[in-house]
């Protein structure tokens, strides 16, 4: 059976790294939900040709490890499959890749991960002497992130890529120098002249993600035991799987090396017995953990609607640079804000639970309201409230997508009313109501 599934995987290894090249070189700044279409096309196609491709496939697991997974989660990545998938993008471009990174996540995922291997060398696209220290870092061997990167080929550009990126190692292998190129805009139009040099990466932050780590700071800030129960209790359960699986494949090798049958060979029945024993343990532990984890969850779940307001304030401040360039949030910024609120709130011991919460999710409301709207046009300030109280209507799906565009635009009513009745039906309803 085991031979038989190793069979299958080695004969879909060409469909699989055909369809994660794909996704590298031309799809990894799409949304993913446009890339998943286009890659169910790529899937059929292959099929079609008669090359093994599984229809269900893992990008991940196809353009990373497991142990440059656990390095990224170390370098605090957040551990959700589209970041790691955008980590994976980053890291296997062949060309340099030019992250389209507005929240500055990329950035300080790099940073940190390099952070005990020498660092990385950061460089401004804008400064004069930026392809020699490139060159410099390049020789050094360190990793080159270039900040502030135009959407237009400059001189500087240029000159970058002219760069020789291979340096020859001391005993004649070459080694590629990681160059990643970071721009603040969400999805910039770059010309053709510019795409050709770069694989676009977009590394945006999943707003379900985003909740989930403001989630975590109101309850390290509410409740500093429990966050660090569960991080440890996290921790713990990482620890165990592995050894849980170091135990298992210690039995399969020893079974697979034996030359003797099982019941003649005492070493190896004292391994297996030792291995049931442990692995009970281990098994009893993970049982234990996750129970205590998830009654951690149910109480951190009652914090969820300050996330989640947190999350929609985000969101709505970052989509304002569809109004104007110009309106950037730095999301740094908005944790500071976010945490000064938190850790400043109506503490009063009359206050129930409930009424607490109530009293968080109003006083960020306020707060980020206020910050924003000073830094608007007035004329920008009626669109982002609106905004703002539609996202969060339709969060409690008070508010359906139909009636929001309808208000927007009252000619979207003939397209919701041709779906669900016919013309004549549709103008008989219209001279009744006159």
């Amino acid at each position: 059976m085991l031979v038989q599934v190793l069979v299958k995987e080695v004969e879909s290894v060409y469909g699989e790294c055909v369809v994660g090249g794909v996704s590298v070189a031309y799809l990894a700044a799409l949304p993913t939900p446009r890339r998943d279409t286009i890659l169910r096309r790529v899937v059929s196609v292959l099929r079609a040709t008669a090359i093994v491709t599984p229809k269900q496939y893992d990008l991940v697991a196809t353009l990373s490890t497991g142990e440059s997974r656990e390095a990224w989660e170390a370098a605090d990545l957040y551990t959700d499959p589209t970041c790691l998938l955008q980590a994976a993008l980053v890291t296997t471009a062949v060309r340099p890749p030019l992250v389209f990174d507005p929240d500055q996540m990329c950035v300080r995922w790099l940073t940190r991960l390099y952070e005990e291997r020498g660092g990385l060398a950061v460089l401004q696209a804008g400064d004069e002497a930026l392809p020699s220290r490139a060159l410099a870092a390049a020789h050094a061997r360190r990793p080159i992130l270039v900040l502030n990167t135009p959407t237009y080929l400059t001189h500087n550009l240029r000159k970058l890529l002219d760069i020789p990126f291979l340096v020859m190692g001391g005993e004649g292998e070459r080694p590629d120098v990681l160059l990643v190129l970071v721009t603040g805009s969400a999805a910039p139009q770059l010309p053709i002249e510019l795409s050709v040099h770069f694989t676009r990466v977009s590394f945006a932050l999943p707003p379900l993600v985003l909740e989930e780590r403001l989630l975590n700071d109101v309850l390290k800030m509410e409740r500093e035991d429990l966050f660090e129960q569960r991080a440890n209790l996290t921790a713990s359960l990482k620890k165990d799987h592995k050894a849980l699986t170091a135990v298992d494949d210690n039995i399969l090798q020893k079974l697979t090396q034996a030359s003797t049958a099982l019941l003649d060979n005492e070493e190896l029945l004292a391994a297996f017995y030792e291995a049931k024993a442990t692995s009970s343990e281990f098994r009893t532990r993970l049982a234990e953990s996750k129970r205590t984890l998830h009654k951690i969850g149910n109480v951190r779940d009652k914090y969820r609607p300050v996330a989640t307001r947190a999350r929609l304030l985000f969101s709505t401040s970052t989509a304002l640079r569809r109004l104007d360039s110009n309106y950037v949030f730095s999301f740094r910024h908005f944790l500071h804000l976010f945490s000064a609120c938190i850790s400043s709130g109506d503490r009063t011991e009359a206050l129930s639970f409930d009424q607490r919460i109530e009293s968080l999710v109003r006083s960020v409301t306020q707060l980020v309201v206020t910050h924003v709207s000073r830094a608007l046009c007035p004329s920008h300030r009626l669109a982002f409230t609106s905004a703002l109280c539609a996202a969060i209507a339709a969060d409690e799906d008070i508010l359906k997508a139909d009636t929001w565009r309808l208000i927007l635009d009252p000619s979207y009513m003939d397209q919701v009313c041709f779906r669900i009745t016919s013309r004549p039906e549709w103008d008989q309803i219209q001279s009744m109501a006159c």
